[in-house]
């Protein structure tokens, strides 16, 4: 009975049914299938170092272009910084690589610009400045709207640090193509104003026809650092010299022997670049035989009268100024009529950078107003600091624009004009650093040389600018209303200043004023350095001299020019000072010798100006000799100068002079030395050109000496030439 019932139990344990209840999970099936595994799979990358990239340029990690430029878009900052490092390194090791894929590498670097990461933003800055700001100019011509694109809009990020990032940009594309600038300019100077401006409630408005810009970042995020404003000023100022048509900042005059007209860019008169030294004819002095033709030696010197014949037979452009004594049937323009001869002043349209000063003129005139009292105080003075910087800065821009607007006379005259203001405020602290009585930084003396130097030129255009030179800026001349603001109570703390620094003796530079002594203060500045201007400022206050030998008194421009003659004896004679000053005392002494410009004490006979100019000449032979071949365009003028001189100032003269100039031409050409014997000077090793000059210069000085006429002969033996002396003494070289 038992044995049943449990067999009976077992067997329907198998069909027995599962009963569901409330609040319970059903139970799974007795046949399911648990699929709630997952299948992984393990991927081994390629490794990079050991691919063959076959004749692919990669760099030290083996990857290519296309790499690094996929990294560059990579959502992780590590792998972007790393990619621009690959890239740097890829391009050094193979300079083929940038040109051949130029499109693609800008396309992918720009938008860098406005990376979120610091590091980033710098190093791809590096890599423009290092690499695509060293292409050539045509290649990345066609690629200038898209960078400058996207560099402006990283001037106008809503974050700061990529806005200041942005500007270091573009003072990349500035420096090295600074030609581009200008056709960028209504897009780009606003932006200027924009980040300028700190008024929270100033409106957006553009320059003039330029555009205005919306702004995008926030205004009241605009209260820049010091440092950063000056950053900011720096960044306008390179950009300002880029696209003014001058293009001439005497703050970074680069010194260049071969291109002295930026230097000289105040004495740029047609009539004044063509000299007097016109290749119009045939050289009356030499010839030189090759192959049986006669050519002429050289650039002839003509008389005045051979220059109413200018190119293709016409009239020069001055003629009607009359300063050889042209005759011509061509009447003065009726626009120029009552323009005085300057040689430096002519009519023209109102530049654009007058319109621009009109919108920086606020922004200048607060950041003065501000830096002044923080810097200037007596006993005080702070070195190294933002505020010197700014105020340093506020002078160049204003330089820079007003050197490019220089001749607009109605602008520069008025009394309510943003220069005549702004200097009337830089005049009560003039000359800078006054009140320091040592400073151990150059760089800090360097810079208030520079702004004494600047403020010399700013009033300087002021003279340049005036209706009737040596009236208007007269010392202690009563201005008439009509002739614009008397700037005349500057113009004797200049001209003191100036004479300080030139090294004039104490008798010429004495000075009675008290506003006068202020300048004489700076004697005892900076410290132990000598006081001499250096190559920078002496070029920045050439215009200052000018202007001032133009409207001052006989007595003070006696006073100036012995100054210039002192600098010039203290100025060693392979130093480019020296090049300079006796650039500017040649060109000076042909503007006199022309007599056809009021220009500085007259060269008339028995005169001291005229002894003075007679022993200069004399001095020129020695550093002739001392520049031997190193200097050849300071020697060029040199001879010319010489040249010009023997021709126009001979009969003024003492009677000695020629003689005494031949004696000191015959080292050039040979001395005898007692233990050496015979030894040839400079002239054999010159050029051809020059040497063919210098024979020139001898033609206009007979009789020839003895001794210069056997140093002549033996040079001419050595160099293969044959010198005929007819009787007269005249020279023909026949090569």
């Amino acid at each position: 009975m038992g044995k049943s019932s449990r067999k009976k139990k077992i067997q329907s344990q198998d069909f027995q049914k599962v009963k569901l209840k409330l609040g319970k999970r059903k139970a799974p099936a007795a046949n399911h299938t648990d699929t709630s595994f997952k299948s992984k799979a393990i991927v081994v990358t390629e490794q990079n170092l050991r691919t063959n990239r076959g004749d692919e340029l990669t760099n030290a990690r083996n990857l290519t272009l296309q790499d690094l430029i996929f990294q560059l878009k990579h959502y992780n900052p590590s792998v972007r910084r790393d990619a621009v490092y690959g890239l740097t390194e890829l391009v050094t090791s193979h300079p083929t690589v940038l040109p051949n894929n130029l499109s693609t590498a800008i396309n992918a670097v720009v938008r860098l610009f406005l990376d979120e990461e610091p590091v980033i933003r710098k190093h791809v800055r590096e890599f423009c400045r290092a690499h695509l700001g060293a292409l050539p100019v045509a290649s990345l011509a066609p690629f200038y709207p898209v960078i400058l694109a996207y560099t402006c809009s990283a001037m106008t990020h809503i974050e700061e640090d990529i806005r200041v990032d942005g500007l270091r940009i573009l003072n990349v594309w500035t420096e090295s193509n600074p030609g581009f600038m200008p056709q960028y300019k209504q897009r780009i100077l606003p932006i200027y104003m924009d980040l300028l401006r700190t008024d929270t409630q100033a409106k957006s408005a553009g320059l003039g026809s330029m555009p205005a810009l919306n702004h995008i970042a926030s205004l009241q995020s605009q209260h820049w650092s010091p440092s950063v404003r000056v950053e900011i000023m720096a960044s306008l100022l390179l950009f300002l010299q880029a696209v003014t048509t001058t293009a001439k900042d005497a703050t970074k005059d680069t010194y260049d022997p071969a291109n002295l007209e930026v230097v000289f860019w105040f004495l740029d008169d047609a009539w004044l670049r063509k000299s007097v030294f016109s290749p119009v004819g045939q050289s009356a002095a030499t010839t030189i035989d090759v192959t049986a033709q006669s050519v002429p030696l050289g650039p002839a010197l003509v008389s005045p009268s051979a220059q109413s014949v200018w190119l293709n037979g016409q009239g020069a452009p001055f003629a009607y100024l009359n300063l050889f004594g042209e005759s011509t049937g061509t009447a003065q323009p009726e626009s120029t009529a009552t323009l005085p001869i300057d040689g430096v002043i002519a009519a023209s349209e109102t530049a654009p950078s007058h319109h621009i000063l009109a919108q920086l003129y606020p922004f200048l005139l607060a950041t003065w107003f501000e830096a002044c009292p923080l810097v200037f105080v007596p006993g005080k003075f702070k070195t190294n600091s933002p505020q010197l910087a700014a105020l340093h800065l506020v002078i160049q821009i204003l330089r820079v624009l007003w050197r490019d607007t220089h001749q607009d006379r109605a602008q520069m005259l008025r009394k309510d004009g943003e220069l005549f203001q702004m200097l009337r405020h830089c005049m009560v602290y003039f000359p800078f650093g006054q009140d320091v009585t040592r400073t151990t930084d150059p760089a800090t003396a360097a810079i208030l040389q520079d702004m004494n130097a600047a403020i010399c030129e700013l009033v300087a255009l002021f003279m340049l600018s005036a209706p009737e030179s040596g009236k208007v800026l007269t010392l202690g001349a009563s201005q008439s209303s009509d002739a614009g603001p008397d700037v005349s109570p500057w113009v004797d703390t200049i001209l003191h200043y100036i004479l300080t620094y030139l090294g004039a003796p104490a008798e010429i530079s004495s000075c009675q004023s008290e506003q006068s002594q202020r300048a004489k203060k700076l004697a005892r500045l900076p410290g132990d350095r000598t006081l001499y201007f250096d190559l920078e400022s002496f070029v920045t206050v050439l215009p200052a001299i000018w202007g001032l030998q133009c409207s001052l008194p006989l007595g003070q421009t006696e006073a100036l020019y012995q100054a210039l003659l002192a600098y010039d004896k203290a100025s060693r004679a392979q130093s480019p000072n020296k090049h300079v000053v006796v650039e500017y005392l040649a060109r000076l002494l042909e503007i006199q010798m022309t007599e056809q410009m009021p220009v500085g004490p007259a060269l008339t006979s028995g005169s001291a100006t005229l002894a003075s100019a007679e022993l200069w000449l004399l001095t020129l032979p020695k550093l002739l000799w001392e520049l031997k071949s190193t200097n050849l365009t300071l020697s060029t003028t040199i001879i010319r100068t010489l040249t010009l001189a023997v021709q126009r100032l001979v009969p003024r003269l003492q009677p000695n002079f020629i003689g005494q100039l031949q004696l000191l031409l015959v080292p050039f050409f040979r001395v005898v030395v007692p233990t050496k014997g015979a030894m040839f000077g400079p002239f054999i090793h010159l050029p051809s050109d020059a040497q063919k000059r210098l024979i020139e210069l001898l033609y206009y000085c007979p009789p020839l000496d003895a001794k210069l006429r056997d140093a002549v002969a033996a040079c001419a033996q050595g160099k293969r030439l044959t010198l005929v002396w007819p009787a007269r003494s005249q020279i023909w070289c026949v090569w």
